[in-house]
């Protein structure tokens, strides 16, 4: 069966640094997701699941871009008041959720993305979009951050070349090699 589980363990994303890294948000947006994703496999039963994943990413980086920019100057407060009270080199212990989620969501999509083959331009222009407004409250360079969020679009495009062996491909496989005995 399909779950949102099942498919971003198909497409790989569990193998993304960042979700490694970050696995229990990870498992956060999932489950907070699965009822969305399982509806929309029901109304469109006809479409990929893997399209229907990018739709959903897409829907979720909408979403917790505009949380970041309705929270930034909080967030902005809040880790200004962390590094003061406990100094720079301790603050970086401290994580902002809506900025890693903000980041797995990117990384994610990506991801996706390249995996589908889609057009470079647009995954860039996404990348700097999303880049610009977390290093204005991360102050993280901006063009490092572009560069991580694109590795995934890349890493996207590398497993698409690779195409997953299927049951029947797996099949032949063992077909083709009893033959040649």
């Amino acid at each position: 069966m399909n779950t949102l589980k099942n498919v971003c363990i198909e497409a790989e994303l569990n193998t993304l640094p960042i979700v490694v890294k970050y696995d229990s948000i990870w498992t956060q947006w999932l489950d907070a997701q699965t009822p969305l994703f399982s509806q929309v496999l029901i109304n469109k039963p006809d479409r990929e699941p893997i399209l229907l994943l990018l739709g959903l990413l897409t829907k979720s980086h909408i979403e917790h871009c505009s949380t970041l920019a309705d929270n930034r100057q909080a967030i902005i407060a809040m880790l200004d008041a962390i590094e003061g009270s406990v100094g720079h080199k301790y603050s970086d212990s401290f994580q902002q959720q809506d900025l890693i989620s903000l980041q797995l969501i990117t990384h994610a999509w990506l991801y996706v993305q390249g995996s589908l083959n889609m057009d470079f331009s647009l995954a860039n222009d996404h990348a700097l979009s999303t880049t610009t407004q977390v290093s204005s409250i991360t102050q993280q360079d901006i063009h490092e951050l572009r560069t991580q969020y694109l590795e995934s679009y890349y890493k996207g495009k590398e497993r698409r070349a690779k195409p997953p062996v299927t049951g029947f491909r797996q099949w032949l496989y063992r077909l083709i090699a009893k033959s040649q005995r």
